[in-house]
């Protein structure tokens, strides 16, 4: 018996979407773990921000350590696919969360691996003679003594609280210094002078 027409084209529509579904059921669960890192990697180098390779690698492998076993395969699947805009919705505070603390891995990683370029720390006698030197060559009128002096006071008042980077250029007699250190030393060298000058 002949089938109407009609049927015959509801049947074949349910075949075309039944081959379709089929087709695409690869997709279906969670993705690999390495397929979802090379999607992440090219989500991190197209980003605003546009890090170098090895930081892309590292903020995808980071970010899988912290959310590949939890966040769901939708998430999972738009991070392969190289699409960040497209996550599950209840992923978002894992997801953020994970971020912050990769980015602040990231960015400790970072610090190290330039402590670790820069070399070792000059010497406190290092830079108190540096800083004697920088002294010295804003007021002539100083002697050496004088200038150590003041330099030995401003080092023992500002402690920890200028960088390394600070530090370093004060050990080379160089005054060239962020802003904020500018400042720390500047406000600890007017009492620290006085205090010399005065003895």
């Amino acid at each position: 018996m002949k089938e109407p027409p009609m049927r015959r084209l509801v049947l074949s529509g349910i075949a075309a979407l039944t081959a379709f579904t089929l087709a695409g059921c690869g997709q279906i669960g969670k993705p690999d773990r390495e397929e979802v890192r090379e999607g992440l990697v090219s989500v991190y180098l197209d980003s605003k921000s546009k890090p170098d390779q090895a930081s892309a690698e590292f903020m995808a492998d980071c970010m899988l350590d912290r959310v590949y076993d939890s966040a769901h395969d939708v998430t999972l699947r738009a991070w392969a696919d190289g699409q960040e805009d497209q996550d599950e919705v209840s992923d978002n505070v894992v997801v953020f969360e994970a971020s912050r603390a990769c980015n602040d891995e990231l960015a400790d990683k970072r610090e190290t691996e330039e402590k670790q370029a820069a070399g070792p720390m000059p010497s406190d006698a290092e830079i108190r003679s540096g800083l004697a030197k920088v002294l010295q060559g804003q007021s002539s009128s100083l002697t050496e003594s004088e200038a150590d002096a003041i330099a030995a006071c401003v080092l023992d008042e500002v402690g920890d609280s200028v960088t390394d980077e600070t530090l370093r250029a004060l050990a080379s007699g160089s005054n060239r210094m962020g802003v904020a250190d500018a400042s720390t030393i500047r406000t600890a060298t007017q009492p620290c002078y006085d205090s010399a000058v005065a003895n």
